[in-house]
């Protein structure tokens, strides 16, 4: 899994009042949580983001979390408030949709990732949510869940699965911003995280096209490959070359994800140069790496040479008007989908060997 919870090992609910969800006569513009959920946050910072999960979805919200301090500098009365007017929070959210079903019962449980983001799941009791959540916790109490209870593991993977099921849109966003470098819209946590997963996806990846391409020198499809990441990363532009028995030489580029095929594909500068310089030169897109899916698959592009084409012109370009300047280009990250006009993939492969 991705995203995990903190180590806090605390989990919040409650069943919202009609203050809470603004149906009420009472003025309150803010939900209360409780003093010992959080504590990672210092006492006096105001976190204005966060997840919200609602109808499997997850988003990022603005929660406006803050304390209280008392006279003697002790800090109480935790809570996400609405925010400026006209400003979309946790708590607009949620009362939002309560405005649609009054009559609905509505539920928060709240707690701490990994990461130290904080998240909100937000449910009312004709949902599915509310039938799998009661099946763990009483709802008809209000508290918190720590790892000293027997249901805690039982909620904690129902948590975590949800989160990491809702986020999958984020967790692919992810897996591209970390190879383009730091991102502001994440946290450097998860950039680092994504970015192993990557790798380890990407060493996968190659690992399973040795076996396939070992499979068709055993069926004499091909005469021989080299793998040139084998025993250590080489750095190269390449991961493979492959002879076929006419003696053609091809040079191959493993581009992996645990995700679809659509998955954005990432070049370097270095990238697209090799396949100008290079005749033969083919892009194999594995996809579909995750545990969740039980056969990998691949596609292959032997035409990355328009690509090249159409964007070396334009680093060369760039690259001397920063000369002028006495400033040298030394690497550029793209970034571009496979079902892009400018590549065209061959039919799917399933990697089941």
């Amino acid at each position: 899994m991705f995203f995990k919870l903190h180590g806090e090992r605390k989990i919040g609910f409650k069943q919202l009042t009609q203050a809470d969800l603004g149906l009420g006569t009472s003025h309150q513009t803010h939900i209360g949580l409780y003093d010992d959920i959080f504590t990672f946050l210092q006492n006096s910072q105001v976190e204005e983001e966060s997840l919200l999960i609602y109808d499997n979805n997850i988003d990022r919200v603005d929660c406006y979390f803050d304390r209280i301090e008392n006279s003697d500098g002790t800090y109480r009365s935790p809570k996400i408030r609405k925010g400026e007017r006209d400003t979309v929070s946790v708590v607009t959210v949620i009362r939002d949709e309560a405005q649609k079903y009054p009559t609905y019962k509505w539920y928060l449980i709240w707690f701490g990732l990994e990461n130290e983001e904080m998240v909100f799941y937000f449910f009312n009791d004709h949902s599915l949510d509310f039938i799998e959540v009661s099946s763990i916790l009483n709802l008809t109490t209000s508290g918190r869940i720590d790892n000293t209870s027997p249901r805690y593991i039982q909620l904690l993977n129902y948590l975590e699965t949800k989160v990491n099921v809702s986020g999958k849109e984020i967790i692919e966003e992810l897996e591209v911003a970390s190879q383009v470098g730091i991102s502001k819209k994440y946290r450097t946590f998860d950039l680092d995280n994504a970015n192993l997963l990557f790798k380890n996806a990407g060493r996968k990846g190659e690992e399973i096209i040795a076996k396939y391409l070992d499979y068709q020198k055993s069926q004499r499809q091909i005469f021989n490959f080299t793998w040139f990441n084998k025993s250590m990363e080489t750095g190269l532009p390449y991961d493979f070359s492959i002879q076929y028995n006419n003696q053609r030489i091809v040079f191959v580029d493993v581009k992996s994800t645990n995700f679809k095929f659509e998955q954005q594909l990432i070049f370097s500068s270095q990238e697209i140069e090799c396949i100008a310089e290079k005749a033969n030169y083919h892009i194999y897109r594995v996809f579909d790496l995750s545990e969740e899916v039980e056969t990998p698959k691949l596609r292959v592009c032997e035409n990355s040479r328009n690509l090249s084409n159409s964007i070396s012109p334009h680093l060369k370009q760039l690259n001397k008007s920063l000369n002028q300047q006495q400033i040298s280009l030394q690497t550029v990250k793209i970034a571009i989908k496979p079902t892009n006009n400018l590549l065209t993939f061959k039919n799917e492969i399933l990697l089941n060997m």
